[in-house]
């Protein structure tokens, strides 16, 4: 596993293999999300959710993006994460590593990322969410309800899944729709813009 484009392109990262909780996008995958994020991640705030250990965050870090928040419960996911941030060289004020489930996060988010950094304010500063949990989880299913309810991301946040081609979702939710989606083998990307009504 690699970091493909950027300032950090070529490094390469360790995984946890044999978990499917923690399971790596194929470069394949990883370039097609990043082509069509490219133009949006530049001194972006990202919120890496079931990050693994943190390829798909590391690579928005290495395209230009200013800052990385990781959620990811597995604790050997958490330890290859610290591994891969320490090896590759990223600093650490890019990188906010807490090690909750996603729904725990979602709930309180602001109290978490408050304590993890006090002088900052995170109030709608996601400009991106990237999801890629475990392709059997129910979370899919409520995903946009609670990342909007998070209330992480202001208007035009974008939001990208990568889960199962068998999956499927409803093209509009709450104040979001999909605008674009991408399958290959087994796997199928979508993304997501946040709208307000009137927008």
């Amino acid at each position: 596993m690699r970091v493909i484009a950027g300032k950090y392109k070529r490094k390469l990262l360790i995984s946890t293999p044999g978990q499917d909780t923690t399971r790596p996008t194929s470069d394949r995958v990883k370039e097609s999300l990043f082509n069509i994020l490219q133009p949006h991640l530049q001194d972006a705030v990202v919120l890496d959710l079931f990050a693994g250990s943190g390829a798909l965050g590391i690579e928005a870090l290495s395209r230009g993006a200013r800052k990385v928040i990781f959620i990811e419960h597995d604790t050997a996911a958490i330890t290859a994460l610290r591994k891969n941030i320490t090896t590759v060289g990223i600093p650490t004020s890019q990188a906010i590593i807490l090690n909750l489930k996603v729904e725990e996060f979602l709930e309180k988010p602001f109290r978490y990322l408050n304590q993890a950094s006090p002088t900052e304010d995170f109030a709608a500063s996601a400009d991106l969410v990237i999801a890629d949990p475990p392709y059997g989880s129910e979370w899919y299913d409520s995903a946009i309800t609670q990342i909007e309810s998070s209330q992480l991301c202001h208007a035009n946040s974008l939001v990208a899944l990568e889960m199962s081609q068998l999956k499927t979702l409803p093209e509009k939710m709450q104040n979001w729709h999909r605008f674009n989606e991408r399958k290959y083998g087994k796997t199928r990307l979508e993304f997501w813009e946040k709208q307000i009504e009137g927008d």
